[in-house]
């Protein structure tokens, strides 16, 4: 996990086509959404980030917070931070999502 983005209350996330279906990923909180558009599949990101922060909220637990990345995804980020293409996949977005601000930073 990336513990500096976490404490900076940024989430690195990544919207990608895999075939004909769009994924959206949050690496933070290992949260996978899919849709049949890049913009349906980030929607559905972003409302399952909103939803799993303020339930973490609620019950207090910021453990939840702190998970390891899946490495598949890990891969495709550091891949992608390095300027190198992905065989095979069509990247919409990849950035940071700012918890706090609901602010979206492209990397």
């Amino acid at each position: 996990m990336n513990s500096k983005n976490l404490a900076k209350n940024n989430i690195r996330c990544i919207v990608f086509r895999e075939g004909k279906i769009w994924y959206g990923t949050a690496l933070e909180l290992n949260i996978v959404e899919s849709g049949d558009t890049a913009r349906e599949a980030m929607l559905l990101l972003f409302e399952a980030i909103a939803g799993y922060l303020e339930s973490a909220k609620k019950v207090n637990n910021s453990a939840v917070l702190s998970q390891e990345a899946d490495p598949e995804y890990e891969r495709m980020w550091q891949s992608l931070a390095s300027e190198k293409k992905i065989p095979s996949k069509e990247i919409f977005f990849f950035g940071n999502i700012n918890a706090d601000k609901n602010v979206l930073i492209s990397a």
